[in-house]
């Protein structure tokens, strides 16, 4: 057998090589050795210098595709040191080392059937190694593997009969998929079957880590995918992960219950027909999801909240489902203030140490969907539950987090989360507000909703502030035309808190904004409002509608948008109702 020599050298000088393959191995460990981890490779390069370290990753790397090309009974001692040697992520030059030594090619071949599984494996393994960048971006190692044509055979092995090949080749194929690499790669792999074989593996498979890599794949298929397959296609993954949800327990990994969460949201999300929701709802693993609102750590949380939104969005019956589960319990727990709130208490839980949880949690907006968007009766069960003044906190009170007490980044809160949970909350709060009767509009009001709301006109650049107080005034005149008052008397509040910041925000940079303000004006208070402004704003927008709802006013979903037919000033409709008797009243 040939050994790598072992006489002293200088240290700036090449190790020899030895030719044959047990050379070759013994040469491959000798290098492992030396720069197995970072420390030891950057003290090779200190010793020998960079250029000779990479001569010798270079020649050790073509000896190794020599010797699986030119001897066949070499692979089994030679693909593990190569799976190693490509594995090293600190050694900066690694992967186009192996792909200028003509690695790829081998690797391909030895995914196929006619190759043992240890084999398939090793080299599955070794080709996702070098697709992986060592920082985000398509890197030329990721197009080299693409154009190598690893995708087929790793699709075929999906449904290997081996769970160590089968997670191999879905590792790498969930790599291939991700967007922020090569995307388009999806297209690809659906064409080529992948759903199938991906369903019969992880509905006949009960190993955990051949369902983690499951679920990880089926999320790189979905991610940003806005054209996903047909129902047909993705109905069946339904029960196979409402039941990873079921039986998920304390003990397990998280890394399996959040990924089967998320495409769990993937299948039912943004569907305008209710079947992707309802085979959601078949499995009963709402009531799971609904507990799982009062968990303590990570994303779990957040994930559930994102399904159960899903399924907001269908029929009255899955929204009273959700009620009878304790839905709005559960979210009236999730809106307290952190520094009374259980679930966001971190320490409580073994598992949240770092703060991350909690940073997770907070970044978690109280989804609008889950809000007002049924009947009166859905809306008062969020208002018994108390839900309302915890949506006022978050968009009102911007320090409830800062003294919360919890050990977290704040600088990611107030740049980040934040102001994304009070977008969300405002919204909610507009749902709730559009669809509510005109006692619950009498409830928003007893909540100080709309003092509350006045106090954020001078810095607001959200338009749901301002759809809010519509709908209020709304009621307002309900109430004034029921009980034959002289006046909307909710326009009183909005006086009293100085209608001067209405007036200013006519001019506001931001349209939407500018036209809601104008709105209230005209209808409420005329004499303060610029009546050729908003006019002329309004035909634009009917002209630009040409009969159809528009939601570039920024908000979509409320009904806010003004028809042809003046139904606003018939008192109809969510926003348009404010008006004609209320501004005729109040002029």
């Amino acid at each position: 057998m040939d050994l790598v020599d072992t006489t002293t050298q200088h240290p700036a000088e090449q190790r020899p090589l030895s030719e044959s393959p047990q050379g070759a191995s013994a040469n491959a460990s000798a290098l492992l050795d030396s720069i197995r981890t970072k420390d030891g490779y950057d003290q090779a390069v200190a010793e020998r210098g960079l250029q000779a370290v990479e001569a010798e990753i270079s020649a050790v790397m073509t000896q190794i595709s020599t010797s699986i090309a030119t001897a066949s009974d070499s692979t089994s001692q030679l693909l593990q040191p190569l799976v190693q040697l490509v594995s090293l992520r600190h050694v900066p030059c690694i992967s186009q080392k192996a792909i200028d030594a003509d690695i790829l090619p081998l690797l391909v071949e030895q995914l196929g059937d006619d190759h043992p599984p240890d084999h398939q494996q090793q080299a599955a393994s070794a080709l996702d190694d070098i697709a992986s960048p060592p920082t985000l971006g398509v890197g030329p190692e990721v197009q080299a593997v693409i154009n190598a044509g690893v995708v087929p055979p790793l699709v075929q092995l999906v449904s290997s009969p081996d769970d160590g090949v089968c997670v191999a080749a879905m590792k790498a194929l969930a790599n291939l998929a991700n967007p922020m690499l090569l995307g388009e790669q999806r297209g690809h792999m659906l064409q080529l079957g992948v759903l199938a074989r991906l369903q019969t593996t992880m509905r006949e498979r009960t190993a955990f880590e051949v369902l983690r890599c499951g679920v990880d794949l089926l999320r790189g298929l979905f991610l940003l995918n806005y054209d996903p397959p047909a129902f047909h296609e993705i109905g069946p993954f339904v029960p196979v992960l409402a039941n990873i949800i079921r039986t998920h327990t304390p003990n397990q990994d998280d890394h399996l219950l959040h990924g089967a969460m998320w495409a769990l949201a993937a299948i039912s999300d943004g569907r305008d027909e209710d079947e992707h929701r309802e085979a959601v709802v078949a499995t009963g693993v709402c009531e799971q999801l609904v507990g799982l609102l009062a968990e303590k750590w990570g994303l779990i949380p957040e994930n559930a909240l994102t399904v159960l939104a899903n399924i907001a969005q269908g029929t009255d019956a899955h929204r009273d489902m959700l009620v009878g589960y304790g839905v709005n319990q559960r979210l009236s727990q999730l809106l307290q203030p952190p520094a009374t709130n259980e679930i966001m208490q971190e320490q409580r839980h073994p598992r949240a140490a770092s703060g991350a949880s909690a940073r997770r949690c907070l970044s978690c907006p109280p989804d609008h969907r889950l809000f007002g968007e049924g009947t009166s009766g859905y809306v008062q069960t969020v208002i018994d539950n108390g839900v309302m003044p915890h949506l006022l906190d978050i968009i009102t009170a911007d320090n409830m987090y800062a003294e919360s007490g919890l050990t977290m980044n704040i600088e990611y809160i107030v740049c980040g989360g934040l102001p994304r949970i009070k977008q969300a909350a405002t919204q909610a709060i507009a749902n709730l507000a559009n669809k509510a009767s005109q006692q619950q509009g009498q409830c928003l009001v007893e909540y100080g909703c709309v003092q509350r709301l006045c106090g954020l006109l001078d810095t607001t650049d959200d338009p749901n502030v301002l759809v809010v107080l519509s709908n209020i005034l709304a009621h307002g005149r309900d109430k004034q035309v029921a009980e034959g008052l002289p006046h909307n008397p909710f326009s009183q509040l909005i006086r009293e808190a100085d209608v001067s910041r209405l007036v200013a925000l006519q001019t506001h940079d931001k349209e939407d904004v500018a036209f809601e303000a104008m709105r209230i004006l005209y209808y409420n208070f005329p004499d303060r409002g610029d009546t050729d402004r908003y006019e002329a704003a309004r035909a634009a927008r009917q002209q630009g509608q040409q009969g159809e709802n528009d939601d570039s006013d920024g908000v979509a979903d409320l009904d806010t948008d003004v028809d042809d037919d003046d139904s606003e000033e018939e008192g109809e409709g969510g926003v348009e109702g404010n008006g004609g008797a209320d501004g005729r009243a109040e002029g």
